[in-house]
């Protein structure tokens, strides 16, 4: 027993189970876990070897989870948080998500698996409309008044794509890849080299998010083209005037394509930046900003809807259905 570290929470003197996770040690009750769970349903019903591992004379499992991970599904299935934490609007922590997708597909616990897919979906959607890129953690939680569902599914920091990437390719829901794909081409470049140098990113995923990284880059003069191409409403009826000020604007913020940076694409016109909101002050005529916003819109939406042939994914996309 020295060896092992006893659980601090989940070690009951009356549990009939030992399960070892890593070197730390749960003594739990059988009928709990096989109640919530066929897979430890079926292990519990096999014949136990005569030489079998005993602690306090008990047989002891052995599992390949992390302690983290499987503390957390214990906390569900011991702790009743699985009623609260279903329809319940507030964010889960993202370690708590992904341990309850890997435990849901293992030991075949449908409940938090859909509960872990569900909302990883919310934060990595199939539709423009459903992308909110104000989800993600800086240095404090996002401001929920800003989010468009008015609540945050999961507390996400950007560089958590990274493991979406690993997981969807895990678990077989391509469905998630375009857009956690999206949020990795986001990163510093150094990040993504580490995480290839600590076995957290494949190399061909990472070639991906580089390509992904540079065709989007040059989308983001294709979106802002309209301010440069200077094409005014039909209705205008200050033509010099209006293409001016888009000129003018144009060169102020994409001055020459070499200087170009790719931050976000998917912002709606109002809220992508000072640009915008510089036409309107200095006096576009209202018939131009609406067809700004229009051109503006439909090249943000090419976009989406290209977004898994940028980033080299042969998946149907945007999905039937969405």
């Amino acid at each position: 027993m020295d060896a092992y570290i006893r659980h601090h929470d989940f070690w009951f003197d009356d549990g009939n189970i030992v399960i070892l996770a890593e070197d730390t040690v749960f003594r739990l009750h059988r009928g709990v876990l096989a109640r919530h769970s066929e897979v430890f349903r079926d292990m519990f019903g096999l014949a136990q070897p005569l030489n079998e591992h005993l602690i306090d004379e008990l047989p002891v499992v052995e599992v390949l989870d992390t302690s983290e991970d499987f503390t957390i599904l214990l906390s569900v299935l011991y702790d009743g948080d699985l009623r609260r934490i279903l329809g319940a609007r507030e964010p889960l922590p993202f370690p708590t998500v992904s341990a309850f997708l890997r435990l849901g597909f293992k030991y075949h616990i449908a409940v938090i698996r859909e509960e872990a897919i569900y909302r990883l979906g919310l934060c990595f959607p199939t539709t423009l409309e459903d992308y909110d890129p104000d989800i993600f953690m800086q240095r404090e939680m996002p401001d929920v008044r800003r989010i468009k569902r008015g609540w945050l599914p999961i507390a996400l920091k950007r560089s958590d794509a990274i493991e979406v990437v690993n997981l969807a390719h895990s678990f077989d829901l391509d469905n998630l890849l375009p857009s956690a794909y999206y949020v990795c081409a986001q990163l510093p470049t150094f990040k993504l080299c580490y995480a290839v140098e600590e076995n957290r990113l494949d190399t061909l995923d990472l070639i991906r998010i580089f390509d992904g990284h540079k065709e989007l880059t040059m989308l983001e003069f294709q979106k802002t083209s309209v301010l440069f191409q200077q094409r005014t409403s039909e209705q205008c009826k200050t033509v010099e005037f209006c293409q001016t000020i888009m000129g003018d604007i144009a060169l102020e913020y994409h001055p020459d394509k070499e200087t170009l940076t790719f931050q976000e694409c998917f912002k709606a016109p109002k809220d992508d930046g000072s640009w915008w909101k510089s036409l309107a002050d200095d006096g576009l005529c209202q018939g131009c900003l609406e067809h700004v916003s229009q051109e503006y819109a439909e090249e943000i939406n090419w976009i989406w809807s290209n977004l898994a042939e940028i980033f080299a994914l042969d998946i149907p996309w945007p999905p039937s259905g969405s």
